[in-house]
């Protein structure tokens, strides 16, 4: 990934990805090492999250309104949702968007489908088997040996295929299945992964067109015998800096009122109106909950009915125990409730 490629995808890509991403242009993360690898690692890792997340809210929206759920998806989910990992993240966008696209549903974007499930031809297998293949060829031959049984480059061109390599590679390394000995294999690690997440990256560009924002302040504006309307102020967070002013509108309470923690995804060119994503409760804004003000990821709920929340940059974590925030957290269970197996005949027929 070169220095000009990064700084076009820091320019477009959600803060939760870029704020992370944006540690491989730091002086550590360009020099081929243990710290580079890590970076592309934990920039693959912020993916899954987002895409996860991302794809859960989309089908909250549709399962709100259809009666039938997907049989994949719900299989399980309760105990991968309890405790979620970066497998069980790539697994709800893989069976939750493959869901979408069986139901023809009307997502807010749409395009993130195409990550999971790429229309025929619409990936270059060959150069980036031809990239890998280099890599590895310069490698030592026992670790290129080991590399060649873990991934199939063939198969490495599709986005989310090359994100489940990346995944498999940071397991790999995290258990010690794999052991980089020497400069040489972090080189070759390196430039494994870099090429990895340059297919990854050519899967989200369409989030080039979308804006990431929240509520950080309501208005409200009160006449008699006049509905009351709010006015949000909308604030974003755009790659590694810091919050920046949108736009302020007016929204009445009856159609689009939303609570000052709410993450909302939308296109950039949405008008009053506009349908937007609601992103909360699996990424919401807080300001004084953890250790900085950040954009927190929902990351599993504890035994003693508390929540875990994880900043996606500086923030640290938080518990909590708020009923409001744990009853839009097990919606999510609600909706997709494990099905019996009759039902699961039913719905797969």
């Amino acid at each position: 990934m070169n220095p000009r490629a990064l700084d076009k995808m820091l320019k477009y890509l959600p803060y939760p990805i870029a704020a992370i991403l944006n540690r491989v242009g730091t002086s550590e993360g360009l020099k081929p090492g243990k710290d580079r690898l890590e970076f592309i690692l934990a920039t693959s890792k912020a993916v899954t999250k987002f895409l996860g997340a991302l794809c859960l809210c989309e089908c909250r929206e549709q399962l709100e309104t259809t009666p039938s759920a997907p049989p994949a998806l719900c299989r399980d989910f309760g105990r991968a949702f309890k405790a979620p990992s970066a497998s069980s993240w790539i697994a709800f966008g893989r069976e939750g968007y493959r869901w979408l696209l069986e139901q023809r549903a009307d997502c807010i974007a749409p395009e993130a489908a195409a990550f999971f499930h790429p229309a025929a031809g619409a990936t270059d297998a060959k150069n980036l088997a031809t990239s890998l293949t280099a890599v590895l060829n310069d490698a030592d031959p026992l670790l290129a040996q080991e590399l060649r049984a873990l991934f199939a480059a063939s198969e490495l061109a599709q986005p989310a295929a090359a994100l489940e390599a990346l995944h498999a590679l940071r397991n790999q390394l995290k258990h010690g299945k794999l052991k980089p000995v020497n400069a040489n294999d972090f080189e070759t690690l390196c430039g494994l992964a870099g090429e990895l997440l340059d297919a990854v990256a050519q899967g989200l560009t369409f989030l080039e067109t979308y804006q990431l924002t929240y509520n950080s302040k309501i208005q409200v504006q009160r006449k008699r015998r006049v509905t009351p309307k709010f006015r949000h102020i909308y604030k974003a967070y755009r790659g590694d800096r810091q919050l920046e002013l949108v736009r302020a509108r007016d929204l009445t309470m009856e159609n689009e009122f939303q609570d000052s923690h709410s993450v909302l995804l939308h296109h950039k060119d949405a008008k009053d109106g506009a349908r937007r994503l609601n992103l909360d409760p699996l990424l919401r804004y807080e300001e004084s909950a953890g250790a900085a003000q950040d954009l927190f990821y929902y990351s599993g709920a504890f035994k003693k009915g508390k929540m875990l929340f994880l900043a996606c940059h500086h923030g640290g974590m938080f518990a909590s125990d708020d009923a409001q925030l744990m009853a839009e957290v097990r919606r999510f269970e609600t909706l997709l409730q494990p099905l019996d197996a009759a039902q699961t005949r039913a719905l797969s027929a």
